[in-house]
């Protein structure tokens, strides 16, 4: 809530940074979350969250046009991209 009302105020001067974020995968509480991410993205102008599912190929082509990027997993195979950090 509080996040909320920094970024309500931040939007009403107009300094607030475009960003744009995108959650990879298809996990099993997807479904649960797309209505709350359409809700978001509909009352935060410069925030836009979508989500993808990625060929294991296009990963780091991703990750290489993203200023930030973060692994919130560990799959079994032990290849996940690091962190991202520019």
């Amino acid at each position: 809530k509080i996040l909320h009302e920094k970024i309500k105020k931040k939007l009403d001067r107009n300094t607030f940074p475009k960003i744009l974020v995108i959650v990879t995968g298809k996990g099993p509480q997807k479904s649960y979350y797309l209505p709350l991410l359409k809700e978001f993205n509909d009352t935060h102008p410069f925030i836009s969250i979508h989500t993808l599912w990625l060929e294991a190929s296009d990963y780091p082509k991703l990750l290489g046009c993203a200023t930030l990027g973060i692994s919130l997993h560990t799959s079994t195979s032990g290849l996940d991209l690091p962190m991202k950090v520019l």
